[in-house]
């Protein structure tokens, strides 16, 4: 599937599993190593407990968050130990979506939309720094990167998409998002905007194949 990219003035990326790759096995690994065993409950880490969504919408400090987390698998372990294992999720960042998304940047309005917490975002910036040196992370890629804990909201919830429409669009029918997750794109097709769940990280140069 592609699209017409005349159709469009606005081009809106989700980041995980679309621009970059995640590991969650290393983090489940990691932390086991750091406990000594293997515990039921590691990979609801990662997965959206009440207090993993309020560290995504900012409402949740690093140092609670982890402290939520230690207690969830009865465990001690460091600030410092648990942040180099929670980062494992953060994967490659390949270059070839990096130069899909400044091509489009010379011809449309793009932006980043995505559900990320301060450890991750701190992470994957710095490394964008590092592997490209002489840019400022993201912001020298595209337009505008929205992160959900900057900004006290997270997909699929209407309210970030209103938000994005009201700070960013002039028409939301002319904005295509593309997301690996279905309830984000349905929540965006809702409030108006065209929506593509990408079911692969590289299916994104399929779909902007006239890019």
């Amino acid at each position: 599937m592609n699209v017409r990219l005349a159709d469009f003035d606005t081009i809106i990326f989700d980041l995980g599993q679309v621009i970059i790759n995640l590991e969650p096995q290393k983090v489940f690994e990691r932390i086991e190593s750091l406990i000594g065993h293997a515990h039921p409950n590691i990979p609801e880490l990662i997965e959206y407990t009440d207090f993993h969504l309020l560290y995504e919408k900012g409402m949740l400090t690093t140092s609670d968050f982890i402290a939520a987390c230690n207690d969830m698998i009865d465990a001690e372990i460091s600030e410092e130990d648990f942040k180099d294992a929670w980062n494992l999720m953060v994967g490659d960042i390949p270059k070839k979506r990096l130069d899909l998304v400044s091509k489009l940047k010379e011809t449309h309005q793009v932006l980043i939309l995505s559900n990320t917490n301060e450890m991750h975002e701190v992470c994957f910036e710095q490394r964008l720094k590092d592997e490209n040196v002489g840019t400022r992370g993201f912001e020298s890629f595209v337009h505008h990167p929205i992160y959900s804990h900057r900004i006290g909201r997270r997909k699929p919830d209407s309210n970030i998409y209103e938000y994005v429409i009201d700070k960013h669009l002039k028409e939301p029918s002319r904005a295509l998002f593309l997301d690996d997750k279905p309830e984000n794109v349905l929540g965006a097709r809702q409030c108006g905007l065209q929506s593509i769940q990408v079911q692969y990280p590289d299916q994104i140069h399929e779909i902007l194949a006239n890019a």
